[in-house]
């Protein structure tokens, strides 16, 4: 007799096959919230939980995994079909992985401010590699994510710049190793380096298991010059990814981009009053690399006021000009230059700064 015959069997058949989808399903969704919430935890901290206490944050996401890893553990047990059982467990393995990535070895940071730029942008995702850190020692260059000696509970992110047991100092706007001018490739063309308070033009001795770090934007970063050595235990992580937003996805080694490296720099525009009473301000830029340019603008941060730039009226190469009008006396003005390899820059520092 055959199951079309038996209505009893087939009904049995049919809510087994139901049954094997819904764990199926089930196993899949899990599989996916547990992945992502694990590589997305800064993302939806920042965003999706960013009004809820950091306590509550953390208890719903661990809440989130442990239920996910529940689900695909009950969806492995009790399906029958050998196909969904090596699925789930397949789901489970990778899921588990995951999660002993993202929680002990890889950690997500969502970056705060522009010392970085513009390797690492304000706002931007990366991950930082705890075990890197750990089992191998940081190199010049390294980009890390570490503890200030004046604020250890909060975590910053700097370069490393100077070794345990270098003489270091700062002349004429340049770094100085063991007396020794330093090669700083990943630095803006015409960025200079001022003294501070720690570092100054005479030659100073770096403590054993203490780093001097500074940030690529040496006139906007709050960094070694003026709160001094960090000591090895104070460094978390080394940052080795920046995975959001996607279309500056891309891998850093040794602090340098894994895709070409463009840049442009502003040159210190002012805002000043037009006619009309509002702000008025000339976005000044220029180019470094062999950029071919797409398309580039200066916009105003609050009136959203954008005007496209056109090459200097001089016709000084890399030289690209606009007056902006109509802003609010104390707005900022960002300019933006697109590639027509895709990429899209913000010219740094900011204008109105």
């Amino acid at each position: 007799m055959t199951s079309l015959q038996n209505p009893t069997r087939f009904m049995s058949l049919l809510r087994r096959k139901w049954v094997n989808l819904l764990f199926l399903f089930i196993s899949t969704i899990c599989f996916s919230i547990v992945v992502l919430v694990a590589f997305f935890d800064a993302i939806i901290r920042y965003s999706i939980l960013s009004k809820i206490p950091l306590e509550t944050q953390r208890d719903l996401i661990i809440i989130l995994i442990f239920f996910g890893i529940l689900s695909l553990l009950i969806c492995f047990a009790f399906t029958k079909i050998k196909a969904l059982k090596i699925a789930s467990g397949i789901f489970l393995v990778v899921a588990l992985i995951n999660i002993f990535l993202f929680l002990f070895i890889i950690k997500p940071h969502r970056i705060s401010g522009s010392s970085m730029a513009p390797i690492i942008l304000d706002q931007e995702y990366v991950l930082g590699n705890w075990a890197l850190y750990n089992f191998s020692p940081v190199k010049r260059g390294d980009i890390v994510i570490f503890s200030a000696p004046d604020f250890p509970d909060e975590d910053r992110i700097s370069r490393i710049i100077g070794l345990p047991g270098e003489y270091i100092s700062i002349r004429q706007g340049k770094v100085y190793i063991n007396g020794n001018p330093l090669s700083e490739p990943y630095l803006t063309s015409g960025t200079t380096t001022g003294s501070g308070r720690f570092i100054t033009d005479k030659d100073v001795l770096i403590p054993n298991l203490h780093y001097v770090v500074l940030g690529d934007q040496r006139q906007h970063s709050f960094d070694s010059r003026f709160y001094g050595f960090v000591g090895a235990g104070s460094i978390k992580e080394t940052v080795f990814y920046i995975y959001w937003p996607l279309n500056r996805m891309r891998s850093i080694v040794s602090g340098v981009t894994s895709l070409p490296f463009y840049s442009c720099r502003t040159l210190n525009t002012k805002m000043i009053v037009g006619p009309d009473g509002k702000g008025e301000i000339g976005c000044d830029i220029e180019v470094d690399g062999q950029i071919d340019l797409s398309q580039s603008y200066c916009e105003g941060q609050k009136t959203h006021t954008k005007k496209a730039l056109i090459p200097d009226s001089y016709e000084r190469p890399n030289r690209y000009f606009e007056t902006l009008t109509g802003l609010y006396l104390d707005e900022e003005v960002k300019v933006f230059v697109y590639t027509n390899t895709g990429f899209k820059i913000e010219c740094l520092p900011s204008l109105n700064k």
